[in-house]
């Protein structure tokens, strides 16, 4: 009897150095145990999932980083806040920094792999106490985990916005609408925002201040009316929204020399001679490091300039080992226009108002009030009243708002009486109309009025100055001879003032019945073969 009690116990021995399950809490429900992943180290002790697997099914959850380039990574600068349908009123009154980063890229984002058991739970756990990382807000997740197969799910990063207060109350009270601060701001605010805060323009949160919201969502916008409030009046409100992070914008890794004579010269002009288009006229960072991948603060040489006003030198002279320098390649962080264009949009105008016939806010019109801020071929056309309301909110019948004549609203065409709203426009151009990259031709003077006037056409400028005039001119700039006063301030009258046609005054048009003598020059992309002098100014009325 003892040998089998001895054999038994020898058996369970056996049977628990084995077994791959444990004994959950209860001691009766056998639950497999939650391995942890070996690269879980102290950087990413927050990402795993500690809770007690008695507690109901569970997600195991790991980060895996991929950084591009390796020596850096990007992260978004932290707030605590709490935020949500009711306006994400929270504690946080820190200055608008929010969009900066503290480090540089982030191709391609972080990823988290989630490997599932039954019901899954977020891979992301909001810190409840953790001043270090930005509280998501609550009007939706980070990420949604898959609920059948595991697979791998992007968890975005997100900053703020800037703040926006386009309205105050002195009208009907504060609208914050999210269709027109995208009208008014557009590229700023993402397609489908996770959160949004409101406060005073003094920055009190919206919570504080005992008034009452006709709208505070995240479909809508924000909307306090003076109504509704007991005093009558709204404060003034500005809101911000919780959207994914900008991404930077980074060169590609140049390399035009090497150390064989007197050192590595990755400078920005021998860059740009090479790569024409490449590198943005004022690089915001530089990022150096050998061809190997090593970066060059890890290589301990001497650098006699590394910065975004020259780019990289090194000279092998200056070196303590083998006085030969690494091979080196740099990349530049520009401004994230320059990787992500935005739309070409010019400058509200509002030339007319509806006291007369209507509102005529006509291409024709506009181009003989504005040379040279309206292109040629626009795009598109936006219009909104003076006031920043759609037009189809005012219930006028528009006559025309079109690229090829400009926007007609008539009284005569509008119910019981009315007049049309007072109307402004803007129109999108072609990318290279607002390019920086613009340079002036020389001055020209190929005529005098003492014939019938003053005419500097462009035709017979290009006749008389050969491929010195680049063929679609941007701008225009037309001042007098002798005092070098721009056209807009003379007075006169001119009949011609277009960058692709030149300049004509007539003298019967003119109250002394004579022009002054004028000179002109055209405004041209600085990458056209003609001879051009000046970096760009312009000139407006």
């Amino acid at each position: 009897m003892n040998l089998w009690l001895l054999l038994l116990s020898n058996a369970l021995v056996v049977v628990c150095q084995t077994d791959p399950f444990v004994l959950s809490g209860d001691g009766n429900t056998e639950t497999e145990a939650t391995p942890l992943p070996e690269e879980l180290d102290e950087d990413h002790v927050e990402d795993f999932d500690f809770s007690d697997p008695t507690d109901g099914p569970q997600t195991t959850a790991y980060r895996q980083t991929t950084k591009y380039p390796p020596t850096k990574t990007y992260d978004a600068h932290t707030e605590t806040a709490t935020r949500g349908p009711n306006g994400g009123d929270d504690d946080d009154d820190d200055d608008d920094d929010d969009m900066e980063h503290e480090t540089t890229t982030k191709y391609p984002p972080t990823k988290t792999y989630v490997t599932e058991t039954e019901t899954p739970t977020p891979a992301y756990t909001s810190p409840e106490d953790d001043d270090e990382e930005e509280t998501p807000p609550t009007t939706g997740p980070y990420i949604e985990t898959p609920s059948t197969t595991p697979e791998i799910s992007i968890k975005p990063k997100y900053c703020w916005t800037p703040w926006f207060d386009r309205d105050d109350p002195s009208g009907k009270g504060d609208y914050e609408t999210i269709y027109h601060l995208r009208k008014e701001n557009p590229g700023k605010i993402c397609d489908k925002p996770h959160g949004m805060q409101v406060q005073t323009i003094s920055g009190l949160p919206a919570s504080s201040t005992g008034n009452s919201f006709y709208k505070n969502d995240l479909t809508t916008g924000f909307i306090c009316r003076n109504r509704d409030q007991k005093n009558g009046r709204c404060l003034d409100y500005k809101v911000r929204f919780w959207c994914p992070c900008v991404p930077e914008c980074w060169t590609q890794w140049f390399d035009v020399d090497d150390p064989t004579g007197t050192g590595d010269w990755e400078t920005l002009t021998f860059l740009r001679l090479h790569y024409p288009g490449k590198i943005c006229k004022r690089p915001l960072e530089i990022e150096a490091q050998t061809t190997a991948g090593v970066p060059a603060a890890a290589t301990g040489q001497n650098f006699y300039r590394i910065d975004t006003d020259v780019g990289l030198i090194c000279r092998n002279h200056e070196q303590k080992i083998h006085r030969q320098c690494f091979d080196y390649r740099v990349r530049f962080r520009c401004p994230y226009e320059f990787c992500y264009p935005q739309p070409c949009w010019t400058r509200w105008f509002d030339r007319d108002d509806p006291s007369g016939s209507g509102d005529w806010e006509t291409l024709f019109a506009l181009r003989a009030e504005f040379p040279g801020q309206i292109c040629n071929s626009p795009l598109e056309i936006q219009v909104l009243t003076t006031s920043g309301n759609s037009v189809a909110s005012t219930g006028n019948v528009i006559t025309a708002s079109n690229t090829a004549v400009g926007f007609i609203c008539e009284n005569k065409n509008q119910k019981k009486w009315k007049k049309c709203a007072d109307f402004k426009v803007r129109f999108r151009c072609p990318d290279a109309f607002c390019s920086d990259d613009i340079c002036w031709t020389s001055w020209y003077d190929r005529d005098d009025p003492s014939g019938t006037g003053d005419w500097e056409l462009l035709t017979d400028l290009r006749k008389e100055n050969p491929n010195q005039i680049c063929d679609t001119p941007l701008y225009i700039d037309v001042r007098t001879v002798d005092s070098n006063q721009p056209i807009t301030q003379t007075g006169q009258q001119h009949h011609i003032y277009s960058p692709t046609e030149g300049f004509a005054c007539r003298n019967d048009a003119q109250k002394g019945c004579r022009c002054q003598d004028y000179k002109v020059r055209f405004g041209c992309p600085c990458n056209c073969t003609v001879h051009l002098e000046d970096p760009l100014q312009i000139y407006g009325p």
